[in-house]
């Protein structure tokens, strides 16, 4: 009894320790599931933190776990995900991608990276697929949604084909130039310009291209461009052709920096002007002869505007109308013009103005700063904008006020003449030389027997009137009197009437000789004497 009662007791003992070894055990384990649940749980929170997707997969492409920050990016509901295969959730495409990566990764125990679209929610999103070895048998699939970067992308590409595009058939030139001034990329538009194929350009520098004058102002621009001092600038320079002629440009350049801040290279424009400057310097010329000419004119010039106030007179006008030219300038032309010549004026100026006419010419009266009239023959032109609209005009003005006394003095020697003429019994004629031609008055056809309309007054028809006895007599004082060996013409000679018979007639004449001394009109006049 005594030996059972210690085998019990032993047992007891042995009982107890193998319970406390178990409670233990059990502790411990209870301990270790309570640390995988809360690593699990970290884990899976830490895995839904971030934008990815993670999927535990089986080597049959069994999904067995997912973890996700939102179930909106699952391709399918949580429920229709979990023990399915990826082929029966997937379309069969990317299934198929799916299932080929498990199998690379599980044979090679390396990652795996995929990219494929999905439909989610309507639209067709982007994904990166990163299969990775997981447990025994098992993968775990990390899947990026990369539609931005995708988007990014095909816009920085598309940026990217637009420059090309833009940079390789832009109609000026163009060039990508590297930090030490060499360029590495150049346009058609720009080989063109300097005559030189892309393949010569490249080895060339810029500064090899440019003329050495222009250097300095180049390099100091280059220079505050890559100091940050301005985000580009602009000059016009001169460059090389290949032929040796200079070309002119109008060069803009800008900066292009890395992400980091740092220049990288430099994008040049460069427009081809030497048309242009050439232009620019035919204008200048232009411009210098016009306003040499203008202030040396003989004749008075004014640039008037559209409502008539002089912009610009010459020193001629200011000395035909007595002013200066700060008086001129603030006078109206309304103000020096005689009044009985404004509204004419305005007229012409309005057919002017509307393109009725190109220009216009006409004589005008001014008043001199004395008060006495000015006689002008004017010219007036209108300046217009390349647009067509008006500008201003140009008035020439020539002083003909002399001339005008002149023709007034001459109307009245002419009226003082022609009652002379009128009273008495001779009559008139008048032979231009050169033209052959020979006018008899009204009086001179009358003595002859005809109307003022019936004989027209050829020479060879007065040279056939003459009397046969008389014609070369007529002849020979005429050319004597031509040759200048007599100072006047007189003689008396017969000529034919109209009815017939001979009458006798005075002759009287003078001839008037050109600069040369050459005659070149004869006039006088005839008497009847019979």
């Amino acid at each position: 009894h005594d030996e059972l009662e210690q085998r019990v007791q032993r047992r007891t003992v042995d009982l107890a320790a193998a319970v406390g070894v178990l409670r233990a055990e059990i502790e411990e384990r209870e301990r270790a599931e309570a640390r995988l649940a809360h690593a699990t749980a970290e884990l899976r929170a830490i895995l839904e933190a971030f934008p990815d997707l993670h999927f535990r997969l089986g080597a049959e492409g069994d999904i067995r776990e997912y973890y996700a920050g939102s179930t909106a990016d699952l391709h399918a509901a949580p429920e229709d995900l979990l023990g399915r295969k990826a082929s029966e959730v997937l379309p069969a495409e990317v299934a198929t991608q799916i299932h080929q990566a498990i199998g690379r990764t599980l044979d090679s125990g390396a990652m795996t990276q995929i990219e494929c679209e999905l439909p989610i929610r309507g639209v067709e999103e982007h994904y990166e697929v990163r299969i990775v070895p997981f447990g025994t048998n098992e993968t775990m699939a990390v899947v990026r949604n990369v539609s931005e970067r995708y988007e990014a992308e095909a816009a920085l590409r598309e940026s990217e084909e637009r420059f090309e595009s833009a940079f390789k058939y832009a109609p000026i030139g163009m060039a990508l130039v590297g930090l030490e001034g060499r360029p590495f990329q150049v346009n058609r538009a720009l080989c063109d310009m300097l005559g030189y194929s892309e393949a010569e350009l490249l080895e060339r520098s810029v500064g090899e291209v440019t003329h050495p004058d222009d250097l300095p102002e180049a390099y100091t621009q280059l220079q505050r461009l890559l100091a940050g001092q301005c985000a580009t600038y602009r000059l016009e320079k001169r460059y090389f052709h290949k032929d040796g002629r200079l070309v002119w440009g109008r060069l803009s350049a800008s900066l292009v920096r890395d992400a980091a801040g740092n220049p990288r290279y430099v994008i040049i424009q460069v427009g081809d002007i030497t048309a242009q400057r050439a232009a620019d310097a035919c204008l200048r010329e232009s411009e210098q002869r016009f306003t040499g000419a203008f202030l040396s004119a003989p004749s008075g010039m004014a640039l008037v505007s559209l409502d008539g106030h002089p912009i610009q007179v010459n020193p001629a006008l200011c000395e035909m109308l007595g002013y200066t030219e700060q008086e001129m300038l603030t006078l109206p032309v309304a103000e020096v013009m005689h009044p009985e010549d404004l509204d004419a004026a305005l007229a012409d100026r309005e057919r002017l103005v509307s393109g009725e006419v190109p220009s216009y010419q006409s004589e005008r009266r001014y008043f001199h700063k004395s008060g006495r009239v000015v006689w002008t023959q004017m010219s007036v032109s209108l300046v217009r904008h390349r647009d067509g609209h008006p500008l201003y005009l140009v008035s020439h003005l020539s002083d003909i006020t002399a001339r005008k006394k002149a023709e007034e003095a001459l109307r009245q020697s002419e009226e003082r003449f022609a009652l002379a003429v009128a009273g008495s019994k001779d009559g008139l004629w008048d032979w231009n030389i050169l033209g052959r031609e020979l006018f008899f008055s009204p009086r001179a056809k009358r003595i002859l027997g005809y109307e003022a309309n019936e004989f027209e007054g050829r020479l060879d028809e007065w040279d056939e009137r003459l009397h046969a006895q008389d014609r070369d007599r007529v002849h020979a004082e005429t050319l004597a009197h031509l040759n200048g060996a007599t100072p006047h013409l007189e003689m008396e000679l017969r000529v034919r009437h109209k009815d017939g018979t001979y009458r006798w007639i005075l002759v009287r004449g003078l001839c008037i000789r050109d600069a040369a001394g050459i005659a070149c009109r004869m006039a006088g006049s005839i008497t009847d004497i019979t």
